[in-house]
C-alpha cells in the first residue's frame, strides 16, 4: 500500500502541462462568459482574448513557450550577476530554454499593408553578427505559418543587445562621433522638415481612410478594447474558482492536498536502518449553507532493514462535518462570494457592450479631435480658409491693378517760385501784363513782377529746355505739374534748377511720388487680412495634424504613420463647384488679352493705334471672349436644369419642416434664385449676340479704325459684365446647394428619450445592481458581529497499530471498529472582541448609503445627458436653418461688396468688403460645424439612451453610418458606392 501511494503521489507534483491548464482555463472562462451573454441587449460578437493576427500586439509565438523579449541592457546585467560586486551568479538558462526574440511588437502587423518581412526587420537586420545556434543562443520558436525563423532578423543575447554603438564599427546603427547624430538606416526619401504630414518613411501610408476602415483598424489595434475583453475573461476566471469552491475538492480535513513523505533513518546501534513512508489523500466539499464535510485516508508504512520484521503498515480513515450555526451560517453568507462573482461577470459583459457603443461614438464624433467627423470638419475649415485666401488674393490683385493706374500728371503745391526758376520761363510770357496797375496812370504789372511778389496769376508757365513738355507751373493754383513718364535726364534737370530749399524739397517730393509704386490704405488692409488668413491656415493645418496623430493613437496606429481621410463627406459642403471658380479665374485673366490690344487711351490715341491693329487680331480676342460666354452660359444652364430642379422637387418636404417665417424666407429665396438664373441666362444671351455682331463687323472688308475702337470698348465692357455674371452664378449656386443639405432625422419626444435611457442604459443597470451588492455586504458585515457557534462531528476508523499483530502487519486496509472513535460537539467563541468587525459593519452601512447616492447621481446624470443631447439636437436643428440663411446672405453681401468696390464707378467701402470676406468664411465654417455638432448630438443621444445597436463590425446600425463612404443625405440623392482605402506600402 505504501509503495503504491509513494509511486502515485511521486507523479503528482509534475502535474499537467502549461498548455493543458491554459486550454482548461479558456474553455471554462469562455463558457461562463457566453452564459452571461444570452441577452441580446449586451451579447458581444466576440469574447476570446486572442488578438487579431493583424494586430500590433498579437503575439506570434507559442503562448506557453514565450521567448525572452528585448531587454534593457543595464537591467539585463542583473539576470547575469547580482549581489555585492556581482558575487551571485544568475541563471544562464533563460536563452537556452526559451530563445530570444528581437520583437515586442508583432513583426507581421505591417504585412497587411504590403510591407515585406525584410523591410519590417530592417532595423534588426543591421545588427552585428547572427545566431545560428552555434554560439549557444537558440532561435525563438514560432507558431507554424506565422514567422519563418530563416527570414527573421538577427537574434542575440539581450545582454549583448546594443542597438546603438558609439564605436562606429560594423554595419549596425551607430552614432557619428563627430556629429553626435544617428547614422545608418537611411530613410527611403528625404522628407525635409516643412511637411506637417511627414511620417516615418519605413511605415506604409493609408490614404482615403473611411469611417468603416477606421473602426476596423481600431478593433484590430486598439489596446483599450483588448483590455476590456481581458477584463471579461478575468471576471470569468474569478467566477470559475468560486464555483469550484463548491465542488468536491482533493483537500483533506486540515485543507491540505494529497501528499507523501518519505524518510530514511540510519542507526548504528542496533544495526538497523528504517524507512518511513507517510501518505495522505482526502476529499472535501463546501456546502451552500456553510457546512463542510471532509474525508481523509492517511497511511504510515515502516521498512526496517536489519533484524526483526522487515515492514509494517497502518492506516487511519478520518471524517469530519462542520456546520456553522451563527457566524458564517446560511446560504446568503456562504454563497455571497459566488453571488458577487456571478454578478461581476455579468457587469463585465455589460461593460463590454457599453464600451462598444461608446467606442463607435468616440471613433465617429466624440473621440480625439472630434472623431472622424470632427477631423473632417477641420479639413473643411482648412478648405474654407484656402478659398478665402484665394478670394483675398484676387481682390488684392485687382486693388493693385486699380492703384497702379497712375495719373498722367502729378500735381504738388508750390506757393512761390524762386527768382532763378522764374528767369527760366520764356520772356514773352513773363512780360505779359497781368492784372490792373496799382496806379491808374502807371503800366499794369507783368507776370514776372507778380510771381516775384508771390501773387497768383491766371496762367500756366511751361519750363524750357530739357523740361519743356514735362514740367509746368500753374500760377493760378500755385502748384507744380510734372508728367508721370519723367525721364532720368528730366529728373536731374528739375532737381538742379535752383538751390532754393523749398523748390528742391517740392521737386524731390514729386519725383518720389513718380518713382514709388503706391500702397493705398485699401491695399494694405487687404494685405493685412491676407497675412492673418495665412497665419490661421498654418495653425489650422498644424492643429489638424496634432488631432490626427491623437486619432491614430486612439486607433492603435503609430502617430508617425501617414494617414489621410476619405473626404466624400465634404463634397456637399463645397458650395461652389470647382468648374465655377475656375471659370471666374479664366475670366479675370482674360483682361491680359484685352489689354494687349492697347486701345485704352484717349479717343485720338485709340484711333491712331487702331489703324495699325489687324481686324483679325481683334476678332481673335472676341472669339475667345465668346467661348467664355458659352462656357458660363452652360454652367448657368446646368444650375437651372439640375440644382434648381432638385430643390424644387423637395420644396414641399422642406416647407413642412419649417415655421411660418422660415417658410416665407425659403420660398422668397428660391424664387429669387430662379429669377436670378433667368436674368443671368438673358444677359449672357444678349452678350453673346452683341459679340457675334461685333465679330461680323470685324469680318467685313476695310474695317474702320473707329469700328475697331468700338469693338475693343465692347470687349472691355463685356468682359467686366461676364465677371459679374460668373460671380452671380456662384451666389445662386451657393444658395441652391445649401438648401440641398439634409440633417439625419431624430423625432423622439424628450420624455420618451429619458425613459428609454433609464430602461436600457447598461451602465445604469450595473449601477443599480451595485446598490444591492452593497446591501448584501451589509448583511455579511452584520453576520461577522456574531459569535462562532459550530456543530462539529468527526471520527477516525483505524487499522491495528504497527507491529501489533505479526500476522496482520501488512494489512493497511484492515479497519476495525474497536480501534475507531467518534466525537460530536459544539464550538463556541464569545463575541467580545469585535472592534474590527464593528468598524467593518459601520463602514458597510456607509458604503450602502454611498451606493444609494451613487445610483441616484448616476440616474440623474443619465437624465441630464439625454436632456442635454436632446436639447442640442433641437437647437442645432434650428441653428442649421439659420446657418443656411447666413451663408446665403454672406454670399450676396460679398458679391455686392466686390461690385461696389471694383465695379463701374467703384467707391465702395473697404470695411464692407473685409467684413463680407470674414462673414463668408465664418458662415461657411458654421455650416459644417453646425451639421457635425448636430450629428454628434444625435449619436450621443442614441448612445446615452442605450438604443445604439452596434453590429459585429463595430458600426452603428444606422442608415447614415452603414455607408461605405459617409455622404450627407441630400433630398433626391442617394449615397454612391465606396472604394477600398488606398494603402501605399513603404519604399
Amino acid at each position: 500500500m505504501g509503495v503504491a501511494l509513494l509511486v502515485a503521489t511521486a507523479c503528482l507534483p509534475i502535474g499537467c502541462g502549461r498548455a493543458f491548464w491554459r486550454q482548461n482555463a479558456d474553455a471554462e472562462a469562455y463558457g461562463l462568459s457566453l452564459e452571461k451573454s444570452g441577452d441580446p441587449r449586451w451579447a458581444p460578437p466576440r469574447l476570446d482574448i486572442i488578438p487579431d493576427p493583424r494586430s500590433r500586439f498579437f503575439d506570434p509565438y507559442h503562448p506557453d513557450c514565450e521567448p525572452v523579449p528585448p531587454d534593457d541592457p543595464a537591467a539585463n546585467v542583473f539576470m547575469q550577476r547580482m549581489g555585492d560586486f556581482g558575487r551571485i551568479k544568475g541563471d544562464d538558462d533563460w536563452h537556452e530554454e526559451f530563445g530570444y526574440t528581437p520583437f515586442i511588437e508583432n513583426p507581421l502587423w505591417l504585412e497587411r499593408f504590403g510591407l515585406t518581412r525584410a523591410g519590417m526587420n530592417a532595423a534588426w537586420a543591421a545588427h552585428e553578427g547572427t545566431s545560428d545556434g552555434d554560439d549557444g543562443v537558440r532561435l525563438a520558436g514560432y507558431q507554424a505559418g506565422l514567422i519563418d525563423p530563416d527570414e527573421a532578423s538577427s537574434l542575440r543575447d539581450p545582454s549583448d543587445q546594443r542597438p546603438i554603438s558609439r564605436d562606429g564599427d560594423g554595419d549596425g546603427v551607430t552614432i557619428d562621433p563627430g556629429e553626435g547624430e544617428y547614422a545608418g538606416l537611411e530613410p527611403t526619401e528625404d522628407l525635409g522638415g516643412s511637411d506637417l504630414n511627414a511620417g516615418n518613411p519605413f511605415l506604409p501610408a493609408v490614404f482615403d481612410l473611411t469611417l468603416p476602415g477606421a473602426i476596423e483598424l481600431a478593433y484590430i489595434h486598439n489596446r483599450e478594447y483588448q483590455t476590456i475583453l481581458e477584463d471579461v475573461y478575468l471576471a470569468a476566471l474569478a467566477l470559475s474558482f468560486e464555483r469550484f469552491r463548491f465542488d468536491v475538492r482533493f483537500l483533506g480535513i486540515g485543507g491540505g492536498p494529497p501528499g507523501v513523505d518519505f524518510q530514511e533513518e540510519f542507526l548504528r546501534r542496533p544495526a538497523a536502518d528504517t524507512g518511513t513512508i507517510s501518505s495522505n489523500f482526502g476529499v472535501s466539499r463546501l456546502l451552500p449553507a456553510g457546512g463542510q464535510w471532509a474525508v481523509e485516508l492517511a497511511n504510515n508504512t515502516l521498512y526496517v532493514f536489519g533484524s526483526g520484521p522487515d515492514s509494517a503498515s497502518a492506516s487511519v480513515l478520518s471524517y469530519s462535518i462542520v456546520q456553522p450555526l451563527l457566524r458564517g451560517a446560511g446560504r446568503k453568507v456562504t454563497l455571497e462570494a459566488l453571488t458577487q462573482t456571478e454578478r461581476n461577470l455579468l457587469y463585465a459583459v455589460r461593460d463590454l457592450a457599453r464600451f462598444r457603443k461608446t467606442f463607435f461614438a468616440d471613433a465617429a464624433t466624440a473621440g480625439p479631435g472630434g472623431g472622424f467627423l470632427g477631423l473632417l470638419t477641420q479639413v473643411q475649415t482648412i478648405n474654407n480658409l484656402q478659398d478665402n485666401i484665394r478670394r483675398t488674393e484676387v481682390l488684392l490683385n485687382l486693388r493693385r491693378e486699380l492703384d497702379a493706374r497712375r495719373p498722367n500728371v502729378f500735381k504738388v503745391p508750390l506757393a512761390a517760385l524762386p527768382r532763378a526758376v522764374i528767369d527760366t520761363f520764356p520772356p514773352e510770357l513773363l512780360n505779359r501784363p497781368a492784372g490792373r496797375a496799382a496806379n491808374p496812370d502807371g503800366p499794369p504789372p507783368t507776370v514776372r513782377e507778380r510771381l516775384l511778389a508771390g501773387e497768383r496769376v491766371q496762367t500756366r508757365l511751361p519750363f524750357t529746355g530739357v523740361l519743356n513738355g514735362a514740367v509746368e507751373y500753374d500760377a493760378s493754383l500755385g502748384s507744380l505739374w510734372v508728367v508721370s513718364d519723367l525721364t532720368q535726364e528730366e529728373e536731374a534737370a528739375l532737381l538742379s534748377l535752383t538751390d532754393d530749399p523749398s523748390f528742391r524739397d517740392t521737386a524731390a517730393d514729386v519725383v518720389t511720388q513718380i518713382r514709388t509704386d503706391p500702397i493705398t490704405l485699401a491695399a494694405s488692409q487687404l494685405e493685412s487680412n491676407l497675412v492673418n488668413l495665412i497665419t490661421r491656415l498654418r495653425q489650422a493645418e498644424a492643429s489638424l495634424q496634432d488631432n490626427l496623430d491623437s486619432y491614430k493613437l486612439y486607433l492603435g496606429l503609430p502617430p508617425d504613420m501617414v494617414v489621410t481621410l476619405d473626404q466624400s463627406f465634404l463634397e456637399p459642403f463645397q458650395l461652389i463647384q470647382k468648374e465655377l471658380t475656375d471659370n471666374e479665374a479664366v475670366v479675370e485673366e482674360f483682361v491680359a488679352e484685352w489689354s494687349a490690344l492697347n486701345l485704352i487711351g484717349s479717343d485720338e490715341e485709340n484711333l491712331a493705334a487702331a489703324e495699325a491693329i489687324p481686324a483679325d487680331a481683334i476678332a481673335e480676342v472676341v472669339e475667345g471672349l465668346l467661348r467664355l460666354y458659352d462656357r458660363t452660359r452652360t454652367i448657368v444652364q446646368t444650375l437651372s436644369e439640375e440644382d434648381l430642379v432638385r430643390v424644387r422637387s423637395f420644396e414641399d418636404d422642406r416647407l413642412s419642416e419649417l415655421d411660418a417665417l422660415q417658410q416665407a424666407r425659403f420660398s422668397r429665396d428660391l424664387d429669387r434664385d430662379e429669377r436670378s438664373l433667368d436674368t443671368l441666362l438673358r444677359d449672357l444671351n444678349r452678350g453673346v449676340a452683341e459679340l457675334e455682331v461685333a465679330l461680323e463687323e470685324l469680318s467685313a472688308p476695310n474695317v474702320s479704325a473707329r469700328t475697331k475702337v468700338r469693338v475693343a470698348d465692347l470687349i472691355g465692357v463685356s468682359r467686366q459684365d461676364l465677371l459679374i455674371y460668373a460671380r452671380g452664378a456662384e451666389v445662386v449656386q451657393t444658395g441652391l446647394r445649401v438648401e440641398q443639405l439634409a440633417l439625419n432625422p431624430f423625432d423622439m419626444p424628450l420624455e420618451a428619450a429619458v425613459q428609454f435611457a433609464l430602461d436600457n442604459r447598461l451602465d445604469l443597470m450595473n449601477q443599480r445592481a451595485a446598490v444591492t451588492d452593497a446591501r448584501r455586504q451589509l448583511e455579511l458585515a452584520a453576520n461577522a458581529l456574531q459569535g462562532v457557534l459550530n456543530l462539529r462531528a468527526e471520527g477516525n476508523v483505524r487499522t491495528r497499530p504497527l507491529f501489533d499483530n505479526e500476522s496482520r502487519r501488512n494489512a493497511p486496509l484492515d479497519f476495525r471498529l474497536d480501534d475507531s472513535d467518534f466525537n460530536v460537539g459544539l464550538e463556541f467563541d464569545t463575541p467580545l472582541d469585535r472592534i474590527q468587525e464593528r468598524n467593518a459593519y459601520r463602514a458597510a452601512l456607509i458604503d450602502y448609503q454611498r451606493a444609494r447616492r451613487d445610483f441616484i447621481a448616476a440616474e440623474d446624470a443619465v437624465r441630464a445627458d439625454v436632456r442635454t443631447a436632446w436639447r442640442q439636437i433641437a437647437v442645432l436643428k434650428q441653428n442649421f436653418e439659420t446657418t443656411r440663411q447666413a451663408v446665403r446672405i454672406a454670399a450676396v453681401q460679398f458679391d455686392n461688396a466686390v461690385e461696389s468696390q471694383y465695379g463701374p464707378g467703384g467707391g465702395g467701402s473697404q470695411f464692407d468688403l473685409l467684413q463680407a470676406l470674414g462673414n463668408l468664411l465664418d458662415s461657411s465654417n458654421d455650416l459644417i460645424s453646425t451639421y457635425v455638432d448636430y450629428e454628434s448630438a444625435r449619436v450621443a443621444v442614441h448612445r446615452d439612451m442605450g438604443l445604439m445597436i452596434v453590429g459585429p463590425e463595430g458600426l452603428w446600425r444606422d442608415e447614415f453610418y452603414l455607408q461605405d463612404e459617409l455622404r450627407v443625405k441630400t433630398p433626391g440623392a442617394g449615397a454612391d458606392g465606396a472604394a477600398e482605402p488606398e494603402i501605399v506600402p513603404s519604399d
